[in-house]
């Protein structure tokens, strides 16, 4: 007797699983786009299906319960930096997502992780040494973050459904990883988010446990009454710029001034010019204007070699030259370049 099911067993197995996922919090939309090529063809067989559902229970924080029937996987206890309006049920399938990617990446990394030096300004000097344009800017800190042991993934497009948290840092297989989730265009954006991360795993404020994390929902530059963010963005600040906080001394400039003024005061400094830009909108308080958008239109200015690539190319890049993907199979080097994180 076969066993390939029919069309009608094959939809209602594919059903099944779709609905499982929803329950768990994984978009089946989302999730059909990075499954292996040999998906479409797993319904044909038992073994076709079982081979699926251990991979989707591998890479999507997901584990199986009575029946074979899959839920999501219940981590450590988080701290959920979240804003008031932001439960942390509604990051908690992201949360698991990104852990089961940082699982599969930490198995893949040869550089050892021993620790992290809690000062910042020892460190920025050290990435200045070694940065091209002599200041911190976001392909100097992926480096060095990668090279201390420490992976970055960029996961703008996790599959899962709810609300996403900006940052986070988790300990999987015996070291930190970054998992970067804001979609940004610009570096510098991203550049504070991942100074902050680093600030958690500098100032031991990440539990050296497997699947212990700290979820940030938002990453801000500003006071904080939580002391480990306050902590976090002063190790941040400290990291990029030798200067602390910025503001605009005289009349607000246009945008091309702006980058202008930021440029030469950059280079001045060894600071990314893109940094000292947002540094400056984020401290800048002018009655009834923000002055984000002005942020935005002056980081366009900047040329393009200080620009730089996106920061989807810079984490792409920084990942394929510090992984050994001979350590992973072969459908979990497609998941990660379907997810874009090589």
């Amino acid at each position: 007797m076969s066993n390939v099911p029919n069309s009608a067993g094959k939809a209602a197995g594919l059903a099944e699983l779709r609905a499982e996922l929803q329950e768990a919090g994984i978009d089946w939309g989302a999730v059909s786009k990075v499954l292996p090529d040999w998906a479409e063809t797993a319904y044909e067989s038992k073994a076709g299906r079982l081979e699926l559902r251990g991979f989707v229970q591998r890479h999507l924080g997901l584990t199986k319960g009575d029946g074979g029937r899959l839920s999501q996987l219940k981590l450590p206890a988080a701290r959920f930096k979240t804003r008031s309006n932001t439960s942390p049920d509604q990051v908690a399938s992201a949360r698991a997502a990104a852990t089961a990617c940082a699982r599969v990446v930490a198995g893949a990394i040869n550089t050892e992780w021993v620790g992290l030096s809690s000062k910042p300004d020892e460190l920025r000097e050290l990435i200045r040494g070694r940065s091209k344009h002599g200041w911190v800017d976001l392909e100097a800190l992926l480096e060095f973050t990668w090279a201390s042991g420490i992976p970055v993934l960029f996961l703008p497009d996790l599959p899962s459904t709810g609300h996403k948290m900006e940052g986070m840092v988790t300990f999987a297989k015996g070291r930190p990883v970054v998992v970067l989730t804001k979609k940004a265009s610009e570096c510098d954006w991203m550049l504070f988010i991942l100074a902050h991360e680093l600030g958690h795993v500098a100032l031991k404020h990440l539990e050296e446990t497997e699947g212990q994390a700290i979820v940030d929902d938002t990453v801000e530059d500003s006071d904080s009454n939580d002391a480990q963010e306050k902590e976090a963005n002063g190790f941040a600040t400290k990291l990029l710029s030798s200067q602390g906080k910025l503001k605009i001394g005289a009349a607000v400039p246009k945008a091309p001034a702006l980058a202008a003024m930021a440029l030469d005061f950059g280079q001045k400094h060894g600071i990314s010019p893109g940094h000292v830009i947002l540094n400056v909108v984020r401290h800048t308080t002018i009655p009834g204007f923000n002055l984000f958008p002005l942020g935005n239109a002056a980081l366009k200015c900047l040329p393009e070699n200080i620009r730089g690539q996106s920061p989807a190319e810079l984490c792409r890049q920084a990942a394929g030259k510090h992984l050994d993907l001979e350590k992973l199979k072969n459908d979990s080097v497609e998941y990660l370049q379907k997810l874009g994180v090589i």
